[in-house]
């Protein structure tokens, strides 16, 4: 006599981590939206002259840069505690 083997079903993942999967989905579907409302070429003035960009490419060196001082800004105060 064979023993039948039963596919062990995956378990089911936690009501939170759930959540946390469909806002992530949420918030990706947002940014593509933002990024793709915003494409728009508008023209960028620098110390060195002058280009046109995507305003969404603007937006985003804009957030990538204030997220670069505020962790410099972070480690500095850090260091003086």
């Amino acid at each position: 006599m064979v023993a039948e083997r039963v596919p062990e079903s995956e378990p089911q993942r936690p009501r939170s981590e759930q959540l946390r999967l469909v806002l992530t989905g949420a918030l990706v579907l947002l940014v593509l939206l933002f990024a793709i409302l915003n494409f728009d070429k508008v023209s960028v003035d620098l110390i060195f002259g002058s280009t046109d960009l995507p305003l969404v490419i603007v937006i985003v060196g804009c957030l990538l840069i204030g997220a670069a001082i505020d962790r410099l800004m972070l480690r500095r105060a850090a260091r003086r505690r």
